[in-house]
């Protein structure tokens, strides 16, 4: 038997059974996580922890800037693969292949942010 290894991992096996989730965030300073930005440079936790916050429930965003986000491989396959955490084990796969799957196609402005604010953040650590 698999171990579920997150809060994200056992949403999507609900969504593979088909049962209904509950959407909410797990803790009280998710909105102003994500209004700083951490659903973009956090996301595995903010995935797991502040799913409302990060707007990651439900089927979530179809667009991303202007191009359909989804996912390359079948959905079964990467929602399957997700659950087994192929998002954190092989990102680079993962992110090509199965980007809604792994929470990838969040729009930019729920985002927080631009890649060139988040290089500039990168250079000051």
């Amino acid at each position: 038997m698999t171990r579920l290894s997150s809060t994200a991992s056992m949403h999507k096996l609900m969504t593979l059974l088909g049962l209904k989730e509950i959407c909410r965030d797990e803790n009280g300073s998710c909105d102003s996580w994500a209004s700083s930005g951490e659903c973009k440079r956090n996301p595995s936790f903010m995935q797991s922890e502040c799913r409302r916050s990060c707007k990651l429930c439900g089927e979530g965003a179809e667009m991303v800037d202007g191009v359909p986000c989804r996912d390359a491989a079948t959905a079964h396959e990467c929602e399957y693969w997700s659950t087994m955490g192929e998002c954190d084990t092989n990102p680079a796969f993962m992110k090509e292949q199965c980007a809604r799957s792994c929470g990838h196609c969040i729009p930019e402005e729920r985002r927080g942010g631009s890649d060139e604010e988040d290089d500039e953040d990168k250079d000051e650590l």
